[in-house]
């Protein structure tokens, strides 16, 4: 199978923020899909209109996949995000699941936490974004999407997105070590991807073989978020 590349971007939702008027989000994110060349591109925060000014420059080619956490609740559009899979492979099969029972609720966030899957005929892909400061909904949300990825294990599924945690937590390593068991592995990485923090990762299954790594943290790209993409190029061994 040839070298092809997945990465995850925490592309930040500017809805707080009054300064943001992303004008050239679509611009800048598309330039970055199209000159490194990305075959699959997993990313967390996305909004609608972030979606349609996006599908707007990358043009029928590519599609964005996934669901919206609130569904397509209007009143909610400014923070009804999207954990969306872009790509322009012919996708087999795609669903938005939520990393909680009780979706509103979500374990205690504020608001629900999803996770998106598409599948190729090669490969499956997870994109996830998991709670970013209490601990109970993030034990929970692992848990959750631990057990998706355990029932999908023979699909040899690729596991990206901001897990809003330090790879020292020990219900994170728990989570590591358990994907470990099942001939998964996250890829190394020591350089940050949230302010000096590493919040971003992708997993491998151990019949991939990994030719680059890569985090982006200049350039125009490094503007129109407070993380940073990363890339792997990979290929089947």
């Amino acid at each position: 199978m040839k070298t092809f590349s997945v990465a995850s971007f925490n592309l930040r939702n500017h809805y707080w923020d009054k300064h943001w008027d992303g004008e050239n989000f679509p611009q800048i994110l598309g330039d970055f899909i199209e000159t490194e060349k990305i075959d699959f591109l997993g990313v967390q925060e996305l909004v609608r209109l972030y979606a349609l000014n996006l599908q707007s420059k990358l043009g029928r080619d590519y599609h964005l996949y996934g669901n919206y956490r609130f569904g397509n609740l209007p009143f909610v559009s400014q923070i009804n995000e999207a954990n969306a899979i872009i790509t322009k492979e012919k996708v087999l099969k795609s669903e938005t699941n939520y990393l909680a029972c009780i979706p509103l609720l979500s374990h205690g966030t504020a608001f629900p936490r999803i996770f998106t899957t598409i599948e190729t005929a090669d490969l499956m892909i997870i994109n996830t974004h998991i709670e970013y400061w209490q601990k109970t909904p993030q034990k929970n949300q692992l848990r959750v999407l631990y057990n998706y990825i355990w029932q999908n294990q023979k699909k040899n599924p690729i596991i990206m997105g901001d897990f809003n945690m330090d790879q020292s937590l020990p219900y994170f390593v728990d989570f590591i070590k358990a994907l470990e068991n099942i001939n998964i592995y996250l890829l190394p990485n020591n350089v940050s991807t949230f302010a000096n923090e590493i919040k971003d990762y992708i997993f491998l299954p151990g019949c991939y073989q990994i030719d680059d790594f890569q985090v982006y943290k200049e350039g125009a790209i490094s503007t129109i978020s407070d993380h940073s993409p990363i890339l792997a190029r990979i290929k089947k061994s």
